[in-house]
């Protein structure tokens, strides 16, 4: 039997296949011509439709949870609710990227600061603290930035994204999902999936044993690599989705 969270992680592995495949798609339009660049932004629609129905029925179906399916008690309303749910799937899922992107954005500045001004840095902790040892200090900043930016960002963006989808726009207004967001333990979580499920595999991308010999064998160890780092970050995206689903 298999378990809503297995079939979770099928439908993410599947959805994301499709995603990259579409965006792939996109890059070989050649936007030489009015009717090109009109397919490239069809393909961008269609791209954003269907990341917005991945991530949110991924979000909803573990649970099987929706404001609008307690109303649905005929075959004719179940469809109009499956509709409604996935057109308000879309600008849900819009805000929610908007919502990441700024902490993306943020982040990312706060990043390229650190770089910039890393020779300041030391000069100031040789001169007032009598060292040279910078290094863990660049490295604790690096990773309150990451911690920042994938435990902090993506909690309180889920959060959003499950309140959108299951309470509508109403929820905005009472800032459920950015206490939901803000709470440590979730935070934690999600920030934990996203190390040991996509960071850590992550690091092995250009791995390859020493004594692989440039054979078949080469191609056949990178693919499967690759697979199995796909399908562990799309693991580590499902427990975040299933620790940020529920007020």
């Amino acid at each position: 039997m298999v378990t809503p969270f297995l079939a979770t992680v099928a439908w993410l592995v599947l959805g994301h296949a499709v995603l990259a495949a579409l965006f792939w798609g996109l890059l070989q339009v050649p936007e030489s011509t009015a009717f090109m660049v009109a397919l490239s932004a069809l393909v961008v629609a269609v791209l954003i439709v269907v990341a917005a129905e991945v991530e949110v029925f991924a979000l909803l179906w573990p649970r099987r949870v929706h404001a609008a399916d307690v109303a649905s008690s005929t075959p004719a309303s179940g469809k109009a609710t499956r509709i409604q749910r996935m057109v308000r799937a879309v600008p849900a899922f819009l805000v929610a990227l908007a919502v990441f992107g700024v902490f993306f954005g943020a982040t990312g500045r706060a990043a390229a600061w650190l770089t910039a001004h890393r020779g300041e840095i030391d000069a100031w902790m040789i001169a007032h603290l009598k060292t040279v040892g910078t290094a863990p200090l660049h490295a604790t900043l690096a990773w309150i930035v990451w911690f920042v930016r994938y435990g902090l960002g993506i909690s309180i963006s889920l959060a959003l994204l499950w309140h959108l989808a299951t309470a509508g726009w109403k929820s905005l207004g009472r800032f459920a999902w950015l206490w939901a967001g803000l709470r440590p333990g979730r935070v934690l979580l999600v920030a934990l999936w996203m190390l040991v499920f996509v960071w850590l595999p992550w690091q092995g991308v250009y791995w390859r044993p020493k004594s692989l010999p440039p054979t078949w064998l080469e191609p056949v160890f990178v693919t499967t690599k690759l697979v199995v780092i796909y399908v562990l970050g799309n693991v580590g995206w499902a427990l975040a989705l299933r620790t940020s689903a529920g007020k």
